[in-house]
């Protein structure tokens, strides 16, 4: 039987566009399936997308600054 690795990868990022060019790097490095991103740090006028990963996030509605955002990325 073969196995699949599948590297998932979490990070409290705490702020994402200020760790973009980090962020990038380990995409590049180890091309992780899915990332798991906290404390992104993004209003709703920014998207945070990143290139060949389907984005996906929540967002606490009770906020009253930028630091909630979730993103999970597949």
């Amino acid at each position: 039987m073969k196995t699949k690795n599948i590297k998932i990868f979490q990070w409290n990022i705490n702020g994402f566009y200020r760790k973009l060019d980090k962020l990038i790097l380990l995409i590049f490095k180890h091309n992780p399936k899915i990332l798991c991103l906290q404390e992104t740090n993004i209003n709703n006028y920014n998207t945070g997308t990143l290139n060949n990963y389907k984005k996906y996030s929540f967002n606490r509605t009770n906020c009253l600054r930028a630091s909630s955002y979730i993103y999970i990325y597949i």
